[in-house]
């Protein structure tokens, strides 16, 4: 997309003007106006070197011409893609910071747009899934020059160029161990294995989410990628050296399915099996002197799940990602491999930790299942981690859970001998006991959708559901209410009182997302209420601490607690963390707002209250009441926001 013709204008209006140019600095400009430059890629260069030796005006005027000669150029996704290939990051990068200092607003924002345009057109060109398959084919070919290119085009591909090269892999292997490949073809695999090389840890990461896919038919190609890239050194840090093991895949936790698993062939098999070993002999992995049996694989892969199914097996954040809205913050993700049924390769993602995890962990649990292990402790973390995928990825899981038909949970929750509502209590159970909450709602949604008669089952299943009534997730108390009080209607019972607190609660609600402003001052509170409701919310009001949790508990609509940093009972902190206790449910996100005498006058207590709440995920402390709802509007040619 070509920059629109207003980014680069010159204005008069709040015009900021640069200093006098010094002699290097004219030196350098005058360098760069002979011989003219006509090019959209001459003029973005020539704005970056004016650029480095900061004279403004000059890379505005560079600037401008650039962006009538890209409006030009016939094919502006051809041309922004080899923009983006002839430029490092980092350069474009001090450009654009350059330009964010220095120029006007607009124009700044126009040269980061530019930018974005030009990398993500040289990042498609690069994956282009086309450009790669005739890479791949070019590989083999007589001419020096075009297979250089094609290894080229290969390696700048990346990861995305894997099902490629795996095909090389595949297509040049001898018939028998007899007869010698061509001298192409030989030429063609050791071309392909140099570049898999290359692709280090990510390759390993890629191919590990190919091999969770049903691709099953180039499992063996996968395989032998894999092995090269082990023979390389590329494989993750282990547990020894890695404190976020526990949370990843390794290696030989998605090799033992394919080792043992007719279903997937001899010849995966048999790589399978000599990966295996390989692992072992250089460390990775450790059978304990046994040897490798399919039981050993049930074994190790039913640790691998129950690690994985624990609080350390949820992903540190790597990156954070945009929300939908651009009023969303950002959220904390973990980059992922993903099998791309569409495309037919690997592709990177950003998952919620907790949808990487259950990714992972559905991984291994098909594994399970398709090993056929049966302990009792297996089909319990196969059922939690089934349970889990159901809801995970859904952005509302009250209406998915709502929506699911009894078959599907049913069937989530079902065992060797079929589905009972024992085990889906057991696995209610330990969903609670591995902070699982959506693995839980399933669970206490499956008990109710079976009918329970027998007074044995009744008291076995019913411990775990007067549990789950304490979790700290609302969806997964109103399932377990409606479970308890559909499985249980005579009263009184053990939790009956528990059981009868949490029903009026839920029926309390009107279905309206409600604000609490807890405000000890009346007219603030109003203006906060009225400036609430502009934005479609239903406000109420408490002035103290004690009144704020009160409405908290008795509401289930409360999706936002506006809390004045001085109440007349409890401290903010306190009030946070009674709000934030488990037996609430889920937590409800709180603005603490600062108080101008502890702005301006009391700079200890302010430093204290950040301390204080620096603890609580859900959280915020702002000193800016006045602006709350009101945008901040930028003054043009200044630095000024009112």
């Amino acid at each position: 997309m070509v920059l629109s013709a207003p980014a680069f204008t010159e204005t008069t209006e709040g015009k900021k003007r640069s200093n006098p140019l010094d002699p290097f600095q004219w030196a350098v400009v005058d360098s760069l106006r002979y011989p003219k430059r006509t090019t959209p890629q001459e003029l973005l260069e020539a704005a970056i070197r004016a650029a480095s030796v900061e004279a403004l005006d000059p890379t505005t005027k560079f600037l401008e011409q650039f962006d009538e000669a890209l409006a030009k150029e016939p094919d502006k996704e051809a041309a922004l893609a080899h923009l983006g290939e002839s430029f490092q990051t980092a350069e474009l990068s001090r450009l654009e910071r350059f330009l964010k200092q220095t120029a006007q607003p607009e124009q700044a924002d126009a040269v980061a747009f530019l930018i974005d345009g030009m990398l993500n057109a040289a990042q498609k060109r690069r994956t282009d899934t086309s450009r790669l398959k005739q890479a791949a084919v070019d590989l083999g070919s007589d001419n020096v020059f075009a297979r250089q290119q094609a290894a080229t085009t290969l390696m700048e591909g990346g990861t995305y160029a894997l099902p490629m090269l795996v095909g090389i892999l595949m297509e040049t292997v001898s018939a028998d161990d007899e007869t010698p490949l061509s001298k192409t073809d030989f030429r063609t695999r050791k071309l392909a294995e140099t570049i898999i090389e290359q692709l280090g840890e990510r390759g390993v990461r890629a191919l590990t989410s190919w091999l969770g896919s049903d691709d099953i038919q180039r499992f063996p190609g996968i395989i032998h990628a894999l092995s090269i890239l082990v023979d390389s050194g590329c494989l993750p840090a282990g547990e020894k050296t890695n404190p976020n093991a526990a949370a990843n895949l390794d290696l030989a936790s998605v090799l033992f399915a394919p080792a043992c698993i007719p279903e997937f062939g001899e010849t995966t098999r048999v790589a399978a099996l000599q990966l295996l070993v390989k692992l072992e002999q250089q460390g990775h992995t450790d059978f304990g002197g046994r040897p490798f049996t399919q039981d050993l694989a049930c074994q190790m892969l039913t640790t691998k799940l129950d690690q994985l199914l624990t609080p350390a097996g949820i992903p540190v954040p790597d990156s954070l990602t945009e929300g939908e809205a651009s009023i969303t913050s950002p959220r904390p993700t973990v980059e992922q491999y993903l099998w791309v049924t569409q495309t037919s390769r690997p592709e990177i993602r950003y998952l919620p930790p907790v949808a990487c995890r259950s990714l992972r962990a559905g991984h291994i649990a098909r594994d399970l299942s398709g090993l056929g292990c049966v302990h009792p402790r297996t089909v319990r973390l196969v059922l939690l981690a089934q349970s889990e995928a159901l809801l995970v990825f859904q952005n509302d899981h009250f209406s998915a859970l709502n929506t699911l038909p009894t078959e599907a949970i049913t069937e989530t929750l079902s065992g060797p001998d079929g589905f009972s509502t024992e085990l889906a209590a057991e696995v209610l159970d330990g969903a609670l006991d591995r902070s699982m909450p959506l693995a839980a709602a399933v669970a206490a949604k499956a008990i109710r959708e079976v009918n329970v008669s027998k007074p044995a089952t009744i008291s076995t299943i019913r411990p775990p559901l007067v549990r789950a009534l304490a979790a700290p997730s609302t969806l997964v108390q109103f399932e377990a209410s409606q479970t308890l009080a559909t499985v249980s209607p005579h009263l009184p019972f053990t939790g009956s009182s528990r059981l009868f607190n949490r029903l009026l609660y839920f029926a309390s609600s009107r279905g309206t997302d409600q604000v609490l402003i807890t405000y000890p001052n009346h007219d603030t509170a109003e203006l906060l209420k009225s400036s609430v409701a502009q934005f479609g919310f239903e406000a109420s009001i408490a002035s103290s601490g004690r009144l704020c949790v009160q409405g908290v508990r008795q509401s289930p609509d409360v999706c936002l607690v506006i809390l004045s940093a001085r109440l007349p009972d409890l401290g903010a902190p306190e009030v946070v963390q009674l709000l934030q206790q488990e037996s609430l449910g889920e937590q409800v996100p709180v603005l603490v707002i600062l108080d101008p005498l502890d702005d301006d006058n009391a700079c200890r207590r302010r430093t204290r209250l950040v301390l204080s709440l620096a603890d609580f995920e859900n959280a915020l402390l702002t000193d800016r009441l006045e602006s709350q709802f009101f945008p901040s509007i930028h003054q043009p040619g200044t630095a000024d926001e009112f």
